[in-house]
């Protein structure tokens, strides 16, 4: 009798520690479960940037579950939403009017280049024709072809041209050749003696080819003829 009735109670302890076993295991897969649950949120950010001049103006939109929230920044510091965008009109106005401006010194750089390069190439032009030019007179300067120049309609017409080519037109030349000319006046007066200078050397030069044919013919000294002939054999 006892020992059934010290059974029943062994039993029933058991049955207890059991369920208290169960209630242990729940509670503790019931924390590991809470444990290791993460709340999830939902966030978008989106960010804009913008460097005009020496300004930096910033745009950031938050938004969190659903709830936007908005901040403006200029320079690192805080502004309203029209502030904001006042100084951002101004800045993109100062900036343009600065670009159009640079346009314009460019432009204006890359004219002044131009003229410069067109004055010295004119120079350049100048300068050989000057050489060309004093070169012909030279070969006419021979005191032994003076007495015979043949002065020709379609070429130099007369020793008043022939002189006048030497003591105006050389000297013209030569004056604006060391000139310091700039920009399109410059360039403008260049080209006009160019023009004024144009086929002379070579008109000076079929001058001095009928001179010496002439003097050739009509010469009649023997060792000047030689001399002719071995000089300015044509």
């Amino acid at each position: 009798m006892i020992d059934k009735y010290l059974r029943g109670v062994i039993m029933a302890r058991k049955g207890w520690l059991l369920a208290v076993c169960w209630i242990l295991v729940f509670f503790q897969g019931y924390y590991v479960h809470a444990r290791l649950t993460r709340a999830v949120e939902e966030l978008s950010v989106y960010y804009k940037k913008e460097t005009i001049g020496d300004s930096v103006f910033v745009y950031r939109e938050d938004i969190v579950n659903g709830a936007k929230k908005e901040a403006w920044t200029i320079n690192g510091d805080s502004v309203s939403f029209d502030r904001y965008g006042q100084e951002l009109l101004l800045a993109e106005m100062e900036f343009r009017k600065q670009e159009k401006a640079a346009q314009e010194a460019r432009r204006k750089r890359i004219a002044q280049e131009r003229r410069q390069i067109s004055c010295a190439l004119h120079k350049r032009l100048l300068h050989l024709q000057i050489d060309l030019l004093e070169k012909a007179l030279k070969r006419l300067d021979d005191h032994r072809l003076a007495q015979f120049l043949n002065f020709d309609k379609e070429g130099i017409i007369s020793k008043q041209e022939f002189e006048s080519i030497r003591s105006e037109l050389l000297q013209e030349a030569k004056k604006i050749l060391y000139t310091d000319l700039q920009g399109e006046q410059g360039s403008n007066l260049l080209v006009r003696v160019l023009d004024k200078l144009e086929g002379v050397p070579e008109r000076l030069d079929d001058l001095f080819h009928a001179t010496v044919n002439n003097a050739i013919k009509q010469c009649d000294d023997t060792r000047m003829l030689k001399e002719l002939l071995s000089e300015f054999s044509i």
